[in-house]
């Protein structure tokens, strides 16, 4: 629709460590995306972007109930 350029970017990290029967874990994604938008004839640009970001344990019993716990904390 336009000769104008739109970008799109995207960037992920995960990072897990295990020490003896429990798990850490830590993973981020950044988007970020930009473009151009017609609207009554009057072209805008736009910028977009985003962080989320996940923190949780893990657990690895053998005789007792295992349980995942996470949270996640988003930003636009």
């Amino acid at each position: 629709m336009f000769d104008l350029p739109e970008q799109n970017w995207t960037l992920n990290g995960r990072v897990t460590k295990k020490i003896n029967k429990i798990r850490y874990k830590f993973s981020s994604k950044f988007l970020y995306n930009d473009y151009y938008q017609l609207l009554n004839s009057t072209t805008n640009f736009n910028v977009s972007k985003s962080l989320s970001s996940i923190i949780g344990i893990e657990t690895f019993f053998n005789n007792y109930p295992n349980i995942e716990v996470n949270y996640t904390k988003d930003f636009s």
